[in-house]
Protein backbone atom coordinates (compact mmCIF):
# COMPACT_ATOMS: atom_id res chain seq x y z
CA UNK A 1 0.00 0.00 0.00
CA UNK A 2 1.36 3.40 -0.95
CA UNK A 3 2.25 5.77 1.88
CA UNK A 4 0.21 8.95 2.35
CA UNK A 5 1.14 12.35 3.77
CA UNK A 6 -0.55 13.85 6.82
CA UNK A 7 -0.14 17.53 5.93
CA UNK A 8 -1.18 20.11 8.52
CA UNK A 9 -2.69 22.24 5.74
CA UNK A 10 -5.77 20.00 5.85
CA UNK A 11 -6.26 20.09 9.63
CA UNK A 12 -9.49 21.37 11.16
CA UNK A 13 -10.49 22.48 14.67
CA UNK A 14 -13.83 23.14 16.36
CA UNK A 15 -14.87 24.00 19.93
CA UNK A 16 -18.17 23.53 21.74
CA UNK A 17 -18.96 24.99 25.16
CA UNK A 18 -20.47 22.62 27.73
CA UNK A 19 -19.87 19.14 29.13
CA UNK A 20 -19.79 15.81 27.27
CA UNK A 21 -21.36 13.92 25.62
CA UNK A 22 -21.17 16.34 22.69
CA UNK A 23 -23.39 16.52 19.65
CA UNK A 24 -20.85 18.16 17.43
CA UNK A 25 -21.95 21.39 15.90
CA UNK A 26 -19.95 24.02 17.69
CA UNK A 27 -17.77 26.65 16.08
CA UNK A 28 -14.99 25.92 13.63
CA UNK A 29 -11.94 28.14 14.13
CA UNK A 30 -8.97 28.93 11.91
CA UNK A 31 -5.67 28.27 13.70
CA UNK A 32 -1.95 28.48 13.04
CA UNK A 33 -0.70 25.44 14.96
CA UNK A 34 -1.66 23.16 17.84
CA UNK A 35 -0.05 20.59 20.12
CA UNK A 36 -3.09 19.24 21.99
CA UNK A 37 -2.27 15.61 22.79
CA UNK A 38 -2.47 12.80 25.30
CA UNK A 39 0.66 12.42 27.41
CA UNK A 40 0.59 8.89 28.74
CA UNK A 41 2.85 7.28 31.31
CA UNK A 42 4.14 3.81 32.19
CA UNK A 43 5.25 2.95 35.72
CA UNK A 44 7.31 0.15 37.26
CA UNK A 45 7.34 -0.50 41.03
CA UNK A 46 10.58 0.54 42.81
CA UNK A 47 11.34 -3.01 43.99
CA UNK A 48 14.66 -4.76 44.57
CA UNK A 49 14.96 -7.65 42.13
CA UNK A 50 18.59 -8.65 42.54
CA UNK A 51 19.38 -6.98 39.22
CA UNK A 52 19.56 -3.49 37.78
CA UNK A 53 17.01 -4.29 35.07
CA UNK A 54 13.24 -3.82 35.28
CA UNK A 55 10.79 -6.56 34.30
CA UNK A 56 8.40 -5.86 31.44
CA UNK A 57 5.77 -8.00 33.19
CA UNK A 58 5.60 -5.59 36.17
CA UNK A 59 4.85 -2.44 34.13
CA UNK A 60 1.49 -0.72 34.61
CA UNK A 61 -0.21 2.27 33.04
CA UNK A 62 0.22 5.49 35.01
CA UNK A 63 -1.80 8.72 35.06
CA UNK A 64 -2.59 10.61 31.87
CA UNK A 65 -2.55 14.27 30.96
CA UNK A 66 -4.44 15.76 28.02
CA UNK A 67 -3.77 19.24 26.74
CA UNK A 68 -1.51 21.68 24.99
CA UNK A 69 -1.52 25.03 23.22
CA UNK A 70 -3.47 26.21 20.19
CA UNK A 71 -2.29 29.39 18.45
CA UNK A 72 -4.89 31.50 16.66
CA UNK A 73 -4.90 34.65 14.56
CA UNK A 74 -6.78 37.40 16.39
CA UNK A 75 -10.03 38.87 15.07
CA UNK A 76 -13.25 40.07 16.77
CA UNK A 77 -15.45 37.45 15.10
CA UNK A 78 -13.65 34.44 16.55
CA UNK A 79 -12.99 36.20 19.86
CA UNK A 80 -16.76 36.05 20.44
CA UNK A 81 -16.20 32.29 20.89
CA UNK A 82 -12.79 32.36 22.59
CA UNK A 83 -13.08 35.21 25.12
CA UNK A 84 -15.72 33.50 27.34
CA UNK A 85 -13.50 30.40 27.53
CA UNK A 86 -10.49 32.55 28.50
CA UNK A 87 -12.16 34.95 30.94
CA UNK A 88 -15.07 32.93 32.30
CA UNK A 89 -17.71 35.67 32.41
CA UNK A 90 -21.02 35.78 30.55
CA UNK A 91 -20.93 38.30 27.69
CA UNK A 92 -23.33 41.24 27.82
CA UNK A 93 -23.52 42.80 24.38
CA UNK A 94 -19.93 43.63 23.42
CA UNK A 95 -18.62 43.35 27.02
CA UNK A 96 -16.71 40.21 28.03
CA UNK A 97 -15.92 40.16 31.79
CA UNK A 98 -13.79 38.05 34.07
CA UNK A 99 -15.49 35.59 36.44
CA UNK A 100 -14.61 33.49 39.49
CA UNK A 101 -15.08 30.30 37.43
CA UNK A 102 -14.16 29.24 33.92
CA UNK A 103 -16.48 27.31 31.58
CA UNK A 104 -16.13 23.70 30.46
CA UNK A 105 -15.79 23.00 26.74
CA UNK A 106 -14.80 20.36 24.23
CA UNK A 107 -12.40 20.54 21.31
CA UNK A 108 -12.46 18.43 18.15
CA UNK A 109 -9.32 18.34 16.01
CA UNK A 110 -8.98 16.74 12.61
CA UNK A 111 -5.31 15.69 12.49
CA UNK A 112 -5.82 14.52 8.89
CA UNK A 113 -5.07 10.81 9.35
CA UNK A 114 -7.45 10.56 12.32
CA UNK A 115 -9.72 12.86 14.28
CA UNK A 116 -9.49 13.38 18.07
CA UNK A 117 -12.16 14.63 20.46
CA UNK A 118 -10.95 16.24 23.69
CA UNK A 119 -13.57 16.31 26.42
CA UNK A 120 -14.53 18.53 29.36
CA UNK A 121 -11.67 20.99 29.17
CA UNK A 122 -10.81 24.40 30.59
CA UNK A 123 -8.39 27.20 29.71
CA UNK A 124 -5.37 27.30 32.00
CA UNK A 125 -3.65 30.35 30.51
CA UNK A 126 -3.49 32.49 27.38
CA UNK A 127 -1.09 34.91 25.74
CA UNK A 128 -1.89 37.66 23.23
CA UNK A 129 1.22 39.03 21.52
CA UNK A 130 2.60 41.01 18.62
CA UNK A 131 5.91 42.36 17.37
CA UNK A 132 6.65 45.17 14.94
CA UNK A 133 8.80 43.95 12.03
CA UNK A 134 10.13 45.97 9.13
CA UNK A 135 9.40 45.29 5.45
CA UNK A 136 12.02 42.52 5.27
CA UNK A 137 10.86 40.77 8.43
CA UNK A 138 8.01 38.46 9.30
CA UNK A 139 4.37 39.54 8.85
CA UNK A 140 3.13 41.56 11.80
CA UNK A 141 0.18 39.37 12.81
CA UNK A 142 -1.17 39.59 16.35
CA UNK A 143 -1.51 36.04 17.71
CA UNK A 144 -3.36 34.38 20.60
CA UNK A 145 -1.90 31.24 22.20
CA UNK A 146 -4.33 29.39 24.51
CA UNK A 147 -3.27 26.55 26.81
CA UNK A 148 -6.15 24.09 27.16
CA UNK A 149 -6.46 21.15 29.59
CA UNK A 150 -8.87 18.26 29.03
CA UNK A 151 -10.04 15.20 30.96
CA UNK A 152 -9.88 12.62 28.17
CA UNK A 153 -9.31 11.94 24.49
CA UNK A 154 -11.57 10.00 22.10
CA UNK A 155 -10.29 9.09 18.62
CA UNK A 156 -12.22 8.83 15.35
CA UNK A 157 -15.06 11.21 16.16
CA UNK A 158 -16.70 12.42 12.94
CA UNK A 159 -15.86 16.05 12.16
CA UNK A 160 -19.05 18.03 11.45
CA UNK A 161 -19.70 19.98 8.25
CA UNK A 162 -18.75 23.40 9.62
CA UNK A 163 -17.65 26.29 7.41
CA UNK A 164 -15.19 29.05 8.21
CA UNK A 165 -16.86 32.49 7.93
CA UNK A 166 -15.09 35.17 5.89
CA UNK A 167 -17.02 38.31 6.81
CA UNK A 168 -15.26 41.55 7.76
CA UNK A 169 -15.31 40.82 11.51
CA UNK A 170 -13.06 37.81 10.84
CA UNK A 171 -10.26 39.97 9.41
CA UNK A 172 -7.14 39.30 11.48
CA UNK A 173 -5.42 42.13 13.36
CA UNK A 174 -1.83 43.17 12.66
CA UNK A 175 0.57 45.05 14.89
CA UNK A 176 -0.25 48.30 13.14
CA UNK A 177 -3.76 48.04 14.64
CA UNK A 178 -2.38 48.23 18.22
CA UNK A 179 -2.70 51.23 20.56
CA UNK A 180 -1.64 51.20 24.22
CA UNK A 181 -2.52 53.72 26.92
CA UNK A 182 -0.43 53.68 30.10
CA UNK A 183 -0.17 56.27 32.89
CA UNK A 184 -2.76 58.41 31.14
CA UNK A 185 -0.84 58.77 27.87
CA UNK A 186 -0.92 57.08 24.48
CA UNK A 187 2.20 54.98 23.90
CA UNK A 188 3.88 53.48 20.83
CA UNK A 189 5.05 49.90 21.51
CA UNK A 190 7.61 47.90 19.55
CA UNK A 191 6.29 44.61 20.91
CA UNK A 192 3.84 43.43 23.56
CA UNK A 193 2.54 40.33 25.32
CA UNK A 194 -0.67 40.29 27.33
CA UNK A 195 -0.87 37.21 29.55
CA UNK A 196 -3.82 35.78 31.49
CA UNK A 197 -3.55 32.82 33.86
CA UNK A 198 -6.43 30.95 35.55
CA UNK A 199 -4.01 28.80 37.60
CA UNK A 200 -5.99 25.60 37.18
CA UNK A 201 -5.63 22.90 39.82
CA UNK A 202 -6.08 19.43 38.33
CA UNK A 203 -7.37 16.64 40.55
CA UNK A 204 -6.72 12.91 40.03
CA UNK A 205 -8.77 10.71 42.39
CA UNK A 206 -9.07 6.93 41.82
CA UNK A 207 -8.71 7.49 38.09
CA UNK A 208 -5.92 7.51 35.53
CA UNK A 209 -7.49 10.63 34.02
CA UNK A 210 -8.02 14.01 35.72
CA UNK A 211 -11.50 14.28 37.23
CA UNK A 212 -11.69 18.02 38.00
CA UNK A 213 -10.13 21.37 37.03
CA UNK A 214 -10.43 24.18 39.58
CA UNK A 215 -9.30 27.77 38.87
CA UNK A 216 -7.41 28.92 41.96
CA UNK A 217 -6.24 32.45 41.13
CA UNK A 218 -6.41 34.96 38.29
CA UNK A 219 -3.36 36.89 37.18
CA UNK A 220 -3.08 39.29 34.26
CA UNK A 221 0.19 40.90 33.14
CA UNK A 222 1.18 43.18 30.28
CA UNK A 223 4.77 43.10 29.05
CA UNK A 224 5.70 45.83 26.57
CA UNK A 225 8.87 47.07 24.89
CA UNK A 226 8.88 50.80 24.09
CA UNK A 227 11.62 52.91 22.51
CA UNK A 228 13.54 54.81 25.19
CA UNK A 229 12.68 58.26 23.88
CA UNK A 230 11.08 61.43 25.20
CA UNK A 231 7.60 59.90 24.91
CA UNK A 232 8.43 56.89 27.08
CA UNK A 233 11.28 57.84 29.44
CA UNK A 234 8.74 58.35 32.27
CA UNK A 235 7.94 54.61 32.33
CA UNK A 236 11.11 53.33 34.01
CA UNK A 237 10.20 54.61 37.47
CA UNK A 238 6.45 54.38 38.07
CA UNK A 239 4.52 55.03 41.30
CA UNK A 240 2.58 52.34 43.16
CA UNK A 241 -0.54 54.48 42.84
CA UNK A 242 -3.13 52.52 40.80
CA UNK A 243 -3.51 53.80 37.25
CA UNK A 244 -5.86 52.45 34.61
CA UNK A 245 -4.64 51.49 31.15
CA UNK A 246 -5.77 49.87 27.94
CA UNK A 247 -4.64 47.86 24.94
CA UNK A 248 -6.77 48.40 21.83
CA UNK A 249 -6.79 46.53 18.53
CA UNK A 250 -8.77 48.46 15.91
CA UNK A 251 -9.28 47.93 12.18
CA UNK A 252 -11.90 50.21 10.69
CA UNK A 253 -15.20 49.67 12.52
CA UNK A 254 -14.14 46.43 14.25
CA UNK A 255 -12.11 46.53 17.44
CA UNK A 256 -11.14 44.69 20.62
CA UNK A 257 -10.27 46.72 23.71
CA UNK A 258 -8.63 45.29 26.83
CA UNK A 259 -9.26 47.61 29.79
CA UNK A 260 -7.15 47.29 32.96
CA UNK A 261 -8.36 48.42 36.38
CA UNK A 262 -4.82 49.12 37.56
CA UNK A 263 -1.47 48.66 35.84
CA UNK A 264 1.53 48.80 38.17
CA UNK A 265 5.09 48.13 37.04
CA UNK A 266 8.24 47.90 39.17
CA UNK A 267 11.25 50.04 38.25
CA UNK A 268 13.05 48.77 35.15
CA UNK A 269 15.99 50.90 34.04
CA UNK A 270 16.85 50.66 30.33
CA UNK A 271 20.23 49.33 29.25
CA UNK A 272 22.46 49.88 26.21
CA UNK A 273 22.52 46.74 24.01
CA UNK A 274 25.23 47.98 21.65
CA UNK A 275 24.96 50.06 18.49
CA UNK A 276 21.18 49.54 18.20
CA UNK A 277 18.32 51.57 19.67
CA UNK A 278 17.89 51.63 23.45
CA UNK A 279 14.56 50.21 24.60
CA UNK A 280 12.37 50.78 27.66
CA UNK A 281 10.88 47.46 28.87
CA UNK A 282 7.77 47.57 31.06
CA UNK A 283 6.33 44.53 32.86
CA UNK A 284 3.05 45.61 34.46
CA UNK A 285 0.62 43.56 36.53
CA UNK A 286 -3.09 44.28 36.18
CA UNK A 287 -5.09 44.22 39.42
CA UNK A 288 -8.61 45.26 40.33
CA UNK A 289 -8.99 48.80 41.59
CA UNK A 290 -11.92 49.07 43.99
CA UNK A 291 -14.96 47.83 42.07
CA UNK A 292 -13.13 48.03 38.73
CA UNK A 293 -11.94 44.56 37.70
CA UNK A 294 -8.35 43.84 36.72
CA UNK A 295 -9.51 43.23 33.15
CA UNK A 296 -12.59 43.49 31.03
CA UNK A 297 -12.82 43.33 27.27
CA UNK A 298 -14.98 45.28 24.83
CA UNK A 299 -15.14 43.25 21.63
CA UNK A 300 -16.95 45.02 18.78
CA UNK A 301 -17.40 42.52 15.98
CA UNK A 302 -19.90 44.61 14.01
CA UNK A 303 -18.34 45.60 10.67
Amino acid sequence: MAATCAIGTFGRLAVLQGSSPYVWGGTRLPFMRENIHKRGKHIHPPVILGTRFEDAERVRTGTNFYGGVVTFPVDPGNLVTLLPLMLGGTPAGTTFPLAETVPTFGCLIDKVTRRFEYLNGAVNRWSLSGTQHGPDGQPNWVTLAIEMWFKSETPDTVFPALTLPKDAQYTAFTFEDVAITMQGAARKPKQFTLMGHNHLHARWVNDLNPVLFCPTRSTVALSVVFPYDDDHDDLHNLPLTPAAGSLVLANGSISTQFNFGSLVSPDNTPTIPGFTEINQPVIAVARKNGATPSLNVINDSTP
